[in-house]
């Protein structure tokens, strides 16, 4: 087996080893986009000092995609999404009139590891004033919330706190203040820290091909976390730039499937449930310059890899997460 460095927890690609789960979902065809249970989020209040958090175990099947009894959107629904959360950032700007404004802005990420790290996007973190409405600069964000999955049975918004952002990737990494368990028994009597589902990542680049299956899984428009399915349009798209980070360049990966600019930051998955690719944001045509927000195009899950090792190793800290390898 390849080895990687401690920070990394390995796994076989075979051994379908971390599951997750969401609700029961209805599967559409490919590119209609299939809505999850939501939970509603009436406020945002939040006591600073942190608080245990327990959450019950859920069954799961611990079954690969092809012994699975059901498609394989209904196979990363109910088995693998629900580490994919849901993010609200409060932001302060002041328009073009010179007055003092708020606004909210819903996005998506995925759980790292146990103690609560989530890779998300930058626009969580900075918005700017076209997005806004307004023609002067970035708005400053105030407050970070995080919305689990609704596998959780949960409607509280919890929060957050930033760790790193790079716009140039337009990634970010923050990390929940609460400490979080979940039982590991279905009596609900044994827990440990953590979470019962985390990202598992796969560097596919070797080996997606156009027409592979696929799903994005993210949030849909504040309303909750949701899946579209599609296939592989083009596994290393060549008409827009990619982007080079720590020296290696990365190619975006295109997909048929229906996205929305509340999922960026959201998954990519491939059929066997491992995110292949995190959903991108403000990708520019070197010709034009014009945004594609919605043509389903993913930072390789390498890419992604890559920045969270560069972060811990600028802040001199760990951040673990899962990584599925082949056989050397």
């Amino acid at each position: 087996f390849i080895l990687f460095s401690h920070i990394r927890t390995i796994m076989n690609v075979k051994n379908r080893g971390i599951r997750t789960a969401m609700k029961k979902i209805g599967v559409f065809l490919p590119a209609l986009l299939l809505l999850v249970p939501v939970a509603v989020f009436s406020g945002c209040e939040y006591e600073n000092k942190p608080k245990n958090i327990y959450k019950q175990h859920i069954t799961l099947s611990n079954l690969s995609s092809d012994e699975y009894d059901g498609t394989y959107t209904e196979y990363i629904a109910n088995e693998k999404a629900g580490a994919v959360v849901t993010v609200c950032s409060y932001f302060e700007y002041r328009n073009n009139k010179g007055s003092h404004s708020e606004t909210t802005v819903w996005t998506s990420g995925v759980i790292l590891n146990d103690d609560g790290y989530i890779l998300t996007t930058s626009n969580a973190v900075y918005a700017y004033a076209d997005n806004l409405s307004s023609s002067l600069s970035k708005a400053t964000v105030t407050t970070l919330y995080v919305a689990l999955n609704p596998i959780y049975g949960d409607e509280e918004l919890y929060e957050a706190k930033l760790i790193d952002c790079d716009e140039d990737l337009n990634l970010a990494i923050i990390q929940l203040k609460d400490n979080f368990f979940y039982y590991s028994d279905a009596q609900n009597t044994a827990s440990q820290k953590g979470f019962q589902f985390k990202s598992v990542f796969y560097d596919a680049r070797s080996t997606l091909k156009t027409g592979d299956y696929c799903a994005f899984v993210g949030d849909l428009l504040g309303e909750g976390t949701g899946i579209t399915a599609g296939v592989v349009s083009d596994p290393e798209m060549t008409v827009l730039d990619g982007v080079t980070y720590q020296g290696t360049a990365y190619r975006f990966i295109q997909s048929t499937a229906a996205m929305n600019t509340t999922m960026l930051g959201g998954a990519l998955y491939d059929r066997n449930g491992y995110i292949i690719g995190i959903i991108a944001s403000k990708v520019y045509s070197d010709k034009t310059y014009s945004e594609y927000h919605k043509v389903g195009l993913s930072l390789p899950a390498a890419c992604a890899v890559d920045y969270i090792d560069a972060t811990a190793d600028k802040l001199k800290t760990v951040i673990e997460y899962n990584i599925a390898v082949t056989e050397a």
